[in-house]
């Protein structure tokens, strides 16, 4: 729908500027925007809002908002007040179930607090539009009567494309969180061999997506202590494929439940890297898994322990280091351990 250059209605409000009460014209659009209320101050707020700050309706914004039938039933009234109000009443009975249409949709969309607030704020447009455009039948004429319905026209269209926006914007949330669901449960789906119960998974906002999926288990494959496993899982949603599992990586023997596993780890990624942070018997072990070739590596690592300074007794923090470089080592997801990595750490602060 285009935006007029001109109104159609500007040659009509020019023949009728003058009261032409006497033609009996018809009823104004809505009750509500005959309240009585100061002619000078209604007609200055609805000039106010005008490009031109004049008496004569131009074209604005609103009027991409209205039905190009309207314009061009306004275009063909040969400058009739009561064929003028009947183009504006039809266009505004139109707009308004649009409005209302758009408004129970979103509604319905909301929770009761949410809805609280859409309620209040459509009340207090409702009552800016109806003070905005009004008309007062002692003090004005048919030109600012016909203004008047106009501006509450003009206002209802845009303000249902304003809620229909609204709707189509939360529909497409919606639909962006039931496709993440999808995602997940299709890598939950593809690590329920590992056994255990799911403790974190995130999934990857990336055109070809993947996920982690970290599982918590009571007692470990090789230790009777509680024990966490991280997978990758690629190939989403249709085909989805482990490319890489490890369960030591992530250090929970202190996590009494899967909640309690999830509380303590975050799961992030970055493009083909994903970050993997465990806080764990008062430390913190922080991983940085890259694809190369393929296969999915340990690229950076870090530890922050409490120990026991021997010299003083003081409980001081280690914090060790080790990062990925061509020329010194990289290692697997899959084949990682502490052991493995601990000859690259270096003591990098105590404190």
């Amino acid at each position: 729908m285009s935006v007029k250059t001109v109104s159609p209605l500007l040659a009509v409000l020019l023949l009728v500027a003058c009261d032409s009460a006497a033609m009996g014209a018809p009823a104004t659009v809505s009750a509500d925007t005959a309240k009585a209320a100061p002619a000078e101050a209604a007609t200055a707020q609805r000039q106010s809002e005008r490009p031109d700050g004049g008496s004569a309706i131009v074209a604005t914004e609103a009027d991409a908002f209205l039905r190009d039938s309207y314009h061009e039933c306004a275009a063909h009234t040969g400058g009739s007040t009561w064929d003028v109000q009947a183009c504006i009443e039809k266009e505004f009975e139109y707009q308004d179930d649009r409005l209302n249409a758009a408004y129970r949709k979103v509604m319905a969309k909301l929770v009761d607090q949410e809805r609280s607030r859409l309620r209040s704020e459509e009340r207090r447009w409702i009552s800016d539009r109806d003070s905005t455009c009004s008309w007062d039948a002692h003090s004005e004429g048919q030109a600012q009567r016909i203004e008047a319905n106009v501006c509450a026209l003009q206002k209802t269209a845009k303000r249902a494309a304003e809620l229909e926006e609204r709707e189509i914007a939360g529909a497409n949330e919606a639909a962006a969180a039931g496709s993440q669901d999808a995602l997940q449960r299709a890598a939950v789906m593809a690590t329920e061999r590992l056994g255990g119960e799911l403790a974190r998974v995130a999934v990857s906002g990336d055109a070809a997506p993947m996920a982690a999926v970290i599982r918590y288990r009571a007692k470990g494959v090789s230790r009777e202590v509680p024990a966490c496993s991280l997978s990758i899982v690629e190939g989403l949603p249709d085909h989805p494929v482990v490319t890489a599992e490890n369960d030591a990586l992530i250090a929970c023997p202190l996590a009494s439940d899967a909640a309690a596993a999830r509380e303590q780890t975050t799961l992030t990624f970055k493009g083909n890297r994903i970050r993997v942070s465990n806080d764990a018997d008062n430390g913190n072990d922080t991983f940085e898994l890259q694809r190369l070739d393929g296969a999915w590596y340990v690229t950076d690592a870090s530890f922050a322990h409490p120990v026991e300074d021997p010299a003083t007794g003081d409980i001081v923090v280690v914090n060790e280091k080790a990062a990925y470089s061509p020329e010194s080592w990289k290692i697997k997801v899959s084949d990682y351990s502490y052991d493995a990595i601990e000859p690259h750490l270096v003591i990098r602060t105590i404190e």
